[in-house]
């Protein structure tokens, strides 16, 4: 019994197809998986994509370093850090919208929207660094 039990478990499942169930519908075709195949098997050449535009002359990649002198990470939860009183959290509300306008003044843009408390300003320079590129600027 013990024997017939492994038996029947090694043997493979029956094939289900359209003649022998109505309501199969196969998910793909044996052509469209070997095409995906092939476009998931090409190696991108970045040299021959008249779209690919790197952000720093030198190199084919993202330049974080540039990015992070040229970017700034506002914290909303840190506005009121240490007040004792409102009139001390209003002060330091008022602080932080000063500083805020200053950024503005200069130039600085938002980088999409405050998701988490993060936002990510970007400074003319990078705006300006990507616009030269033809890349966006925002993250």
């Amino acid at each position: 019994m013990l024997q017939q039990l492994l038996d029947h478990a090694q043997d493979p499942p029956p094939a289900a197809d359209e003649a022998e169930d109505p309501d199969y519908v196969p998910l793909q075709s044996e052509e469209e998986s070997e095409e995906v195949s092939d476009e998931c098997s090409e190696t991108p050449d970045n040299d021959k994509d008249p779209d690919f535009i790197p952000l720093d002359d030198d190199e084919e990649s993202f330049d974080e370093e540039a990015y992070n002198e040229l970017t700034t990470t506002w914290r909303c939860k840190w506005t009121c850090d240490g007040a004792e009183s409102i009139d001390e959290m209003i002060e330091k509300l008022q602080a932080a919208i000063e500083e805020l306008r200053q950024f503005q003044r200069d130039g600085w843009v938002l980088d999409g929207e405050i998701g988490d408390d993060y936002g990510t300003l970007l400074s003319p320079a990078w705006v300006e660094r990507c616009r030269v590129r033809g890349v966006p600027p925002m993250m």
